[in-house]
């Protein structure tokens, strides 16, 4: 489970999106997305969708939103300034309103228009993918979810350090001899 994309900086949020990840196969897919939007809960799957833990059919109107099915996604349209679209499976978009750039948080970031700002560095360093994945991971209530494990950071062995000094060197001694060259 993590936070896509979230009002965080108000102390009574917009909207709060949430998605739980699952893989199928080799392939990362979205199993669900929980969507609270303006004090009313969404919760949308493959087959079915719930409005405060009742089915509803679609197109659905609630107070403030609509629910609709757009060509092979399930579209959300607020009139905070909100578009929601999910494919079902892997895809999930989100547009919002300029209004909301620099308050939100999630893996979607702060929608300031800076892809590489505030969100992807801790004390001016950058994070990793899986360090970043992770801090937006959240359980669910009833479950504790595992952490994913991170992959190996590749390094230099001794052996490509060698290489790396052997060409150094080797370029060097070919830089100096046309310089002697030149002399004599």
């Amino acid at each position: 489970n993590y936070v896509f994309a979230s009002h965080c900086t108000v102390p009574f949020e917009d909207f709060n999106i949430q998605i739980r990840r699952q893989m199928v196969g080799n392939t990362s897919t979205i199993s669900y997305v929980n969507v609270i939007l303006d004090g009313t809960n969404l919760k949308m799957e493959k087959d079915y969708i719930l409005v405060n833990d009742k089915r509803i059919q679609l197109p659905y109107n609630g107070p403030g939103f609509e629910i609709e099915n757009f060509f092979n996604y399930i579209k959300v349209d607020s009139k905070i300034g909100l578009t929601l679209k999910w494919n079902k499976e892997d895809s999930l978009m989100l547009e919002l309103d300029k209004k909301y750039a620099n308050s939100t948080c999630g893996l979607c970031g702060d929608f300031n228009g800076i892809s590489k700002y505030k969100e992807f560095y801790f004390e001016n360093t950058p994070i990793t993918n899986f360090q970043f994945g992770n801090q937006w991971k959240v359980n669910d209530p009833i479950e504790d979810c595992q952490d994913p494990i991170p992959l190996p950071q590749k390094s230099c062995t001794d052996e490509y350090v060698r290489m790396f000094f052997l060409v150094l060197l080797l370029c060097i001694c070919l830089i100096c001899k046309r310089i002697l060259e030149s002399y004599i």
